[in-house]
């Protein structure tokens, strides 16, 4: 007994398949998944890499001690929202552009406070899925703002 299947049945299956694998493939990158290394990267991961980007602005020195300390001594200084508004489109999560961003706040360099220019300083971060700082932008501020 050899029963073929019909062909329409068979294109339907596909593309149904199809379409099913590629939505769960977006909301696995729209969740922030890195799949060069297979896992989530946690928010300590994503802020270490914006710190590592931001080391001349924060006046730290290059080594992991530094950054660690720096956390220590400022628990609330930094945010990381995985879903920020400037999001780009569906296509570009799908094809793994996939950002979130991080806020720093901190003290600025003690030269440049004494110029009169504000003490503190914000500054967000784009951080990929798999940890590299991309882009930042920021502004100086009067006061620290505290994250959770």
């Amino acid at each position: 007994m050899n029963k073929k299947i019909p062909r329409n049945i068979a294109i339907a299956v596909s593309v149904l398949l199809l379409i099913a694998c590629t939505w769960g493939y977006w909301r696995l990158m729209d969740s922030g998944f890195c799949v060069s290394k297979m896992r989530y990267l946690d928010d300590r991961e994503l802020i270490e890499s914006a710190i590592r980007h931001e080391l001349f602005q924060m006046n730290l020195e290059t080594n992991p001690e530094a950054i660690a300390s720096f956390l220590q001594a400022n628990k609330s200084c930094c945010g990381v929202d995985r879903h920020p508004d400037w999001r780009r489109t569906w296509f570009d999560t799908l094809t793994g552009f996939n950002y979130a961003e991080v806020t720093l706040n901190f003290e600025k360099k003690q030269t440049e406070a004494s110029q009169g220019m504000r003490r503190f300083y914000k500054s967000l971060v784009a951080v990929d899925a798999c940890g590299p700082a991309l882009k930042s932008i920021g502004t100086d501020t009067a006061t620290l703002e505290n994250y959770p």
